[in-house]
């Protein structure tokens, strides 16, 4: 029950977070404006990210807080868009206003604890768990003063300011630093107690993460750096770079997922790839007749519709098995592998005829696919 929740709740994330980029890619061409489109981009590698943590499972930190860091910044840059092109009227519009005012608070908020939860989606025991508890907290009073506090940017008004919020902001202010200084001290100093008392794959998972932060760190001040103050480079590719440098983290845990085996995501992120092809490939194969022709050429007819709608049934299950089979092989290596020495056995098998021969068979087979450190066949009257 359990587990389907979580591929619930993980599929949901993926498939808001695709529609809301399909919405600001139509928003940007339809309005000639594609500035944030990286920005755009970034935000959903990390809702994916999050998403199949979640299939994984529903209750994993490291999901929920880069789930949240993909997602909920997705839906402020459409309220963005929707204010600034004056797309929503009503409470609609105060709602999206509100969004853009917190939005990449949030953001900041939730990736301050992944520190203290990575790569196994729980904080260190003892000490290290008030730790994380202190990093929360500076992260929701972070957020918590950007949901009914004034707006710092100027160029939105919070519709839900709080008067006695905005009175108390400069005193939370200094709270909210100093909580959130001591949570990121403590959680790089949790990554590096993890890191000394890990092994194998652990110690990789930590290296790749480890390392995406540092690199996005200082690639986003030096960028800035350098197309600021210094003016060395072009101020709009200095801030396009700095903004691309926060998908490196994300992209150093989706590593650690499928190069490094964390969580044993592999099958999850070989159905998640394997699906989202398909779902592109069969509406192509419906929408070609039903939206293209009769914008494009003027043909239209019930039967163009009917004739795609059988078409897009038909190649459904053999695309589905034939881009399974592909993407397995990148993707879920194991099963793939596993089942290719299950058919050369069957194989095998259909001509043996002695005992001892499929003995061998058998006790080759199981050896290749599940790698056991012994393997026993027995046989009625028989042991070998």
């Amino acid at each position: 029950m359990r587990a389907a929740a979580g591929r619930q709740v993980g599929a949901v994330v993926i498939v808001w977070s695709a529609l809301l980029y399909v919405a600001l890619i139509v928003s940007s061409l339809w309005f000639g404006d594609t500035a944030a489109v990286s920005a755009w981009t970034v935000y959903l590698l990390y809702a994916v990210v999050g998403g199949l943590v979640l299939r994984h499972s529903a209750r994993n930190a490291i999901g929920i807080f880069v789930g949240v860091m993909g997602l909920v910044p997705l839906l402020g840059n459409v309220g963005e868009v929707m204010v600034a092109h004056g797309a929503a009227v009503g409470l609609v519009v105060d709602l999206a206003a509100w969004i853009v005012v917190w939005y990449f608070f949030v953001f900041l908020g939730a990736f301050l604890p992944l520190f203290h939860v990575f790569p196994s989606g729980t904080p260190l025991p003892k000490i290290w768990r008030w730790w994380y508890w202190t990093a929360l907290l500076g992260s929701g009073l972070l957020v918590l003063t950007a949901l009914f506090g004034p707006s710092d940017d100027g160029l939105y008004v919070n519709p839900f300011e709080i008067p006695i919020v905005t009175a108390i902001q400069p005193v939370v202010s200094v709270v909210v630093v100093v909580l959130m200084m001591i949570g990121l001290a403590t959680g790089v100093i949790s990554l590096g107690v993890r890191f000394r008392r890990a092994r194998g794959r652990e110690r990789e998972q930590l290296k790749w993460f480890f390392f995406t932060v540092v690199v996005a760190v200082a690639t986003f001040f030096g960028f800035m750096l350098l197309g600021g103050p210094i003016g060395w480079i072009p101020e709009g590719v200095a801030e396009a770079t700095a903004g691309v440098a926060f998908a490196l983290p994300a992209v150093g845990i989706l590593i650690a997922m499928t190069r490094h085996g964390l969580y044993d995501i592999d099958r999850i992120v070989s159905r998640t790839v394997t699906y989202a092809t398909v779902a592109v490939v069969v509406g192509a194969v419906y929408a070609f007749p039903v939206v293209l022709l009769p914008n494009v050429v003027g043909f239209s007819s019930d039967l163009a519709v009917a004739g795609s709608t059988l078409a897009a049934a038909v190649v459904f299950a053999p695309l589905r098995k034939r881009v399974q089979s592909v993407v397995a092989r990148r993707f879920d290596r194991a099963r793939y592998d596993a089942e290719q020495v299950v058919a050369a056995f069957s194989g095998r098998l259909q001509s043996a005829v002695d005992l001892g021969r499929v003995r061998d068979e058998l006790g080759r087979a199981v050896g290749t696919a599940l790698s056991p450190s012994g393997v026993s066949v027995w046989f009625v009257g028989q042991v070998s």
